[in-house]
Formats: C-alpha cells, structure tokens, sequence
C-alpha cells in the first residue's frame, strides 16, 4: 500500500474509500467529487480504493491510495489496512461508499465519516449495524426503496441516482459513431457486462452468439466491452466482421450514445445511465446480487431476463424487440448530455458537511502527515 503523499496543511483533507468491486462505485464517485471541486476549492481529496476500482482511479488520473486488495477483499485485510491509513493520515473526514468496515475504524480515531449507499439490508446484518458509525449517510437512490432501520434514523439523506459526467447524449449519436468508426445505417448492440462479472464467473458468451446469429437484422453489429476477457474473446471472435471487441472504453456516454440497445449482466450503474440516454436495455442476471435485481426492476427501458433459463430463441427474440423500440422512439432527442442530478446534490451535501466542521472546529480543519 503506498500513500502518495501528505494532505496540504492549508487544506481540509479528505480519504475517499470506494469499494472496488467492479466500476460501479468510482465510476459515480468521480462524478460526485467533480461536482464537489466546484463548490470546494480549499480541500485536498485521496481516492482509497483496490482491485478494479483502484485500476478505474487510476486510467482517470485521479489521487489514489491503492490497498492492494482483490475485487472480493477480505475484510480484516481490509480493516487493517484501511485503518493503519487513517492512522496515519489523519484527514478532517473520512468518506465511504458502501466500504463499510472504514466506519468504526474512523471513530476509533476520532474522525468524522459520511457514508454513501444506495441499499439498506437487514437491521441486524453486520453492514447495517456499521452504519450506527456514520455520522451522515447520502443515500444515491430514491426514497422508500429500502427501508431505514431505526439507528440510522434521521441521518439519511436521499439525492436519487448518482450517474457518470456525461459528455454525450442522444443527440449525438451521428457523431459519436463516426468518432468510433461505426457504420451509420448498422443496428448497434452494445454488450457491457461489468468490470467485475468476467466470463469466468457468469458466462454468457455461447447464449449471446447463438442468439445475436439468429438476429433477422440487413446490418447488424455487436460490440462487446470485454475488460479482462478481452484476450479471450478477441481470440474467438477472430474474423467476425460483424462484432468488435473492445478492451476498455473510458468514454463510455460515447459508446452508449452510438448504440441503438446495450445487454448487461444486470449491473445496475450502467443500466441507469442507459435509460438517461434512452436507449433500451436487456439485463441477463444470474441472480447472485439481490441489490442489482431490485434496482433494476425500477427501470422502464430494460428487460430482464434469468440467466438460469433464458434461451437463445428468446434473447433473440429480446434483441430483436428492443431494436424495435429504439426504431420506434418518436419523442424528440434532447439536447445536449443528460443532466446528473444526483452526483450535484450529493456533492452539495458533502460540502455542506464540511462547511459545518469548518464552522465548529476551524484551527484543526486541516490535517497533515
């Protein structure tokens, strides 16, 4: 774990902890921090993070801590290292995004901590009862999705849907596909099916192809964003004209924008900012995270469908009936980029927040190494 260097003494400092399974959490991190420097420009803000996240902060140029932990990080792993660096640092606030351990680690040292979700579970769960620690609680979804237990009662604030920093939006579709290279009359299918969901762990690579083959379509192409399965997929998809693989894509509004559909494997950050764009969407869920299927129940522009019985025939048939409801959109395009509602109001609370620790202690606001 290498810290890279100390907080500005004429500075508030900042520890940002997000979860590093998958893109899920930095990606709307970023978006919530962006917003956060244009109301604050007197903090000094590490991202602490591992495993995909840690690589997501790090492809975006962003001031990170790596704890050098996989995806599914053990958790006293975790509390040890997590609570050697507030040891260490000492920051005026301790900001977590569902890393849930980092709470009570924070109160043993004094600091105070804003803790930001989208779920509640039981009351009784070890998570939940973490949350007595947090001291404020943003909570990035709408109200009365979850229920509140009674320790984090009156502490939670509600923002709705937290989103990435959009550059592109509908509307720009024509542009966004020369940008990449993609046939203007073509039908678009984009596959994204999360940083941490690898063929390995939920395959769907046989499904989608006999599926995608029985697609009726005059010019049809399939993009697949393949992340570590790059190397694998580019290998045995060598020589279809008709599909691309990507390894990564940091301007992923772009890529939306340019597709007519997108097929996930139910990660529900990205299928939230598809249906910003308005772009139909088709969820292929193994059932494993209860939160994803929840949430995604809630989006109108997506069909879901079970991993454990779907069939070729009838993904096909899902594809085909989303392209037609991408045809058949008559509403005119908006705009510009989608607004981000969300990320503003969260960021407007976090700085609220540290309005009023500056207010109540002003000679120990800043910290340093």
């Amino acid at each position: 774990m290498r810290v890279l260097s100390s907080f500005s003494g004429d500075k508030v400092g900042l520890l940002f902890f997000s979860r590093g399974r998958g893109h899920g959490h930095a990606i709307p991190d970023m978006a919530i921090v962006d917003e956060l420097f244009k109301l604050q420009d007197d903090i000094d803000l590490r991202f602490v993070s591992y495993g995909t996240g840690a690589r997501t902060f790090a492809q975006h140029g962003r001031p990170l801590i790596d704890l050098e932990l996989p995806d599914t990080n053990p958790l006293w792993a975790t509390a040890v290292r997590a609570g050697s660096l507030i040891r260490e640092i000492q920051p005026s606030l301790v900001i977590s995004h569902e890393e849930f351990a980092v709470l009570p680690l924070a109160k043993i040292f004094g600091i105070p901590t804003v803790f930001i979700t989208e779920w509640f579970s039981d009351a009784e769960s070890l998570p939940m009862q973490a949350l007595e620690f947090a001291d404020e609680i943003i909570f990035i979804e709408d109200e009365g999705i979850f229920e509140e237990s009674p320790s984090v009662e009156g502490k939670v604030y509600y923002t709705g849907p937290v989103l990435r920093s959009f550059s592109y939006g509908r509307a720009d579709r024509e542009r966004a596909r020369k940008e990449l290279g993609f046939p203007q009359d073509a039908s678009v299918i984009l596959v994204v099916p999360g940083g941490w969901a690898t063929e390995e762990k939920e395959p769907i690579y046989d499904l989608l192809l006999a599926a995608f083959d029985r697609l009726r379509v005059p010019h049809k192409l399939l993009v697949w964003l393949a992340g570590s399965d790059y190397a694998t997929l580019r290998e045995r998809l060598a020589g279809r004209e008709d599909m691309q693989v990507k390894e990564y894509d940091w301007q992923m509004d772009r890529l939306m924008a340019a597709s007519d559909i997108a097929i996930t494997k139910a990660n529900r950050i990205t299928l939230k900012e598809l249906a910003a764009l308005g772009i139909p969407s088709i969820s292929i869920s193994q059932g494993r995270n209860p939160i994803d299927d929840v949430l995604i129940e809630r989006i109108p522009t997506n069909t879901t469908l079970d991993a454990r019985t779907v069939t070729p025939r009838m993904l096909a048939a899902s594809i085909a009936e989303s392209l037609k409801q991408a045809r058949d959109q008559v509403e005119p395009l908006p705009a510009g980029p989608p607004d981000n509602p969300g990320a503003r109001f969260a960021a407007q609370r976090l700085a609220g927040y540290i309005e009023k620790l500056k207010a109540v202690a002003p000679t120990t606001a800043s910290h340093r190494v």
